[in-house]
């Protein structure tokens, strides 16, 4: 049987059909469902949380029910479908990876990350189909009220995506948490060796500094050729390209929540120049630097 043929999406959904932006990088709809929804994908990370009601949740290789309390995480680019829903009622939620990943306490909670950034992160973390779980009842309430308090704070006058991060970081750790508790650890199957040269990574990138794979794997306690293999198993990509997605994915982010020019932008990424962050953000982000700005600075309150 060939599942590939069968999994072809019939449609994408857009970052900008969800209206997600600099000033609303998490945003979320109501879910309603009678019928089906057919093969699509996303170009964003997608949560739902199904409310109540039933369906059949169709991914890559495999079919789950859903019912109340279902979880569902998809990855950008992952095709799915929801067929044979009776009464399904629930809350699809969006985000931007590249705000999230802006802080590094992120990427010391293994499981949120694996669950919620790995995608973006980790080509391996792609593989497979989408992750589905159950959430209790009680449980389903706080995400609930979770996702009812940053609603609450975008419509405030005085509304800070400081705030509404540190309610969707809550909102995720506790998905997490549920997953650990029924799934287990670690999930993510790296080494100690790859965490660090992970962590290690990141370091690189905020202080603006080069690329040495020999200090990397110095750092990490073993030589260099073991960490890139090491790395790229556990990763499904070396060392090396890790590190200019982490470097883009951090232009993104100022790209997102500074008025720094291309220009100075270029600089605190160690790019040589404009044109030189250019292609590299093209290459990694699909976009040049400018277009990527211009489509998540809209003001989706005044296009409403």
């Amino acid at each position: 049987m060939n599942l590939t043929s069968r999994f072809q999406s019939t449609h994408a959904i857009s970052r900008d059909l969800v209206q997600l932006s600099n000033r609303k990088p998490v945003n979320f709809h109501l879910l309603i469902c009678q019928g089906e929804c057919p093969l699509h994908h996303h170009e964003f990370h997608e949560i739902c949380l199904v409310a109540e009601g039933s369906a059949e949740h169709r991914v890559e290789g495999c079919s789950r029910p859903l019912s109340k309390g279902s979880v569902m995480i998809m990855a950008p680019g992952q095709v799915h479908g929801i067929y044979h829903s009776h009464k399904l009622v629930g809350t699809n939620i969006y985000y931007l990876a590249e705000w999230l990943l802006a802080d590094p306490i992120v990427l010391t909670e293994r499981t949120l990350t694996w669950l919620f950034l790995g995608p973006s992160l980790f080509a391996s973390a792609r593989e497979g189909p989408g992750l589905q779980f159950e959430a209790s009842s009680p449980l389903l309430d706080l995400l609930v009220a979770d996702l009812r308090e940053i609603e609450a704070e975008y419509r405030s006058p005085a509304s800070s995506l400081f705030v509404v991060r540190l309610i969707f970081l809550r909102f995720l750790h506790r998905l997490a948490r549920e997953y650990e508790r029924q799934q287990g650890l670690p999930l993510d199957g790296f080494r100690p060796e790859v965490w660090h040269a992970v962590h290690c990574i990141e370091r690189l990138v905020r202080e603006n500094r080069p690329f040495d794979a020999g200090t990397l794997a110095r750092e990490a306690g073993c030589s260099a050729g073991h960490l890139h293999r090491l790395f790229r198993a556990a990763t499904g990509i070396a060392p090396m390209a890790y590190f200019q997605r982490r470097r883009m994915q951090h232009a993104g982010h100022l790209l997102l929540e500074s008025d720094l020019s291309v220009t100075e932008i270029a600089y605190r990424v160690n790019c040589a120049d404009s044109a030189h962050l250019s292609r590299c953000f093209r290459k990694q982000m699909g976009v040049t630097p400018r277009d990527y700005r211009k489509r998540f600075s809209r003001d989706w309150k005044a296009i409403a």
